[in-house]
């Protein structure tokens, strides 16, 4: 289930750390609708949650802190395989339609939501586009967090893993299909980009690339998403 959400804003300027405030954004609106429903997806820990989102506004320059626009507006991709979840959010977010939402400095107000078309796929390849950087997030020897970039040796290997450990945890029921199938990901089209994120500076990848497998499992990656941290607005891609 994929919606899209269509935001006016109060200025022509976006922290830097967008994906924080759409965070802030979501569990304000989930917890509106169902504040038990927001305490049990948004609990404190690091669970994985079966999502993704892509943003989109027009910039025109990005700076230290902040992003300045070409105009005051953006809008929103938001993903996931889960019917249940899907509708919460969109009851959620029906809500808040023409309510102001104020994060820091900035406000926005959600004007209009719509489902989109998202045929399933019965190939067992695909080509796709990034909508929001992949992450590909790994641990040195002293447990620091590094992420990957696709010119990296290990690249392929850690983002299999990653895929693997998500159906485990997310959509258990595929994980004979992935154990059969395997993944083959033809990344080398991607490009680095460095993103800011809760005050971390990371490197992510984006750009066009090919992943074949089951048609399950590519249904279950196109819904969920590709890679590390995807429920915080990275790994969202559309078929070309």
């Amino acid at each position: 289930m994929r919606l899209q959400l269509n935001f006016t804003l109060s200025g022509n300027t976006l922290p830097i750390e967008t994906r924080r405030m759409f965070l802030s954004y979501f569990k304000h609106a989930l917890s509106q609708y169902d504040a038990d429903y927001e305490q049990t997806l948004y609990d404190g820990s690091a669970k994985m949650k079966n999502m993704t989102f892509a943003m989109y506004f027009p910039i025109a320059a990005i700076k230290a802190e902040s992003v300045a626009l070409r105009a005051p507006k953006m809008s929103v991709t938001l993903s996931t395989p889960d019917l249940g979840m899907g509708i919460m959010f969109h009851n959620a977010l029906l809500k808040q339609e023409g309510q102001p939402y104020a994060y820091k400095s900035h406000e926005m107000t959600l004007l209009s939501q719509r489902l989109l078309n998202t045929p399933t796929i019965f190939t067992q390849r695909i080509r796709a586009k990034t909508l929001s950087p992949i992450l590909v997030r790994t641990k040195t020897e002293d447990h620091r967090d590094i992420y990957l970039t696709n010119d990296a040796p290990e690249f392929l290997q850690r983002l299999n893993e990653i895929i693997e450990a998500r159906i485990r945890i997310l959509e258990p029921t595929l994980l004979n299909a992935y154990l059969s199938s395997g993944i083959t990901i033809e990344a080398s089209q991607l490009k680095k980009v460095v993103v800011k994120h809760y005050g971390q500076t990371i490197d992510g990848n984006k750009g066009t690339f090919e992943i074949a497998s089951s048609p399950e499992i590519l249904n279950f990656i196109y819904q969920s998403g590709l890679g590390s941290r995807c429920d915080f607005g990275f790994g969202c891609f559309e078929r070309l």
